[in-house]
């Protein structure tokens, strides 16, 4: 994203999405931190997936599983995922 590569955020709160969009900033986590205008936010999975070229997914591990099972069919074929795991003890 600083380097102009317009990157979306999948997030769960449209408070959250509009909180990114219009400030700049992700309310509740790391507010200090300004994040680049080519980041954009949104709670739409299709939006968010449709013309990725590649997917970051970051979530709980011990909800991996059910939410890409919500997800699968909005990715598209040939989009490689890198999993950064979180949440591992």
């Amino acid at each position: 994203a600083k380097k102009g590569v317009p990157t979306t955020l999948l997030v769960r709160s449209e408070d959250v999405a509009d909180a990114i969009n219009e400030k700049h900033r992700h309310p509740r986590y790391m507010s200090d931190i300004i994040l680049p205008r080519t980041v954009r936010a949104t709670t739409n999975t299709t939006t968010a997936l449709s013309d990725a070229t590649y997917i970051i997914h970051a979530v709980p591990v011990q909800y991996t599983r059910s939410f890409l099972e919500t997800v699968k069919d909005e990715i598209p074929a040939n989009v490689p995922i890198l999993s950064a795991s979180k949440g591992i003890e």
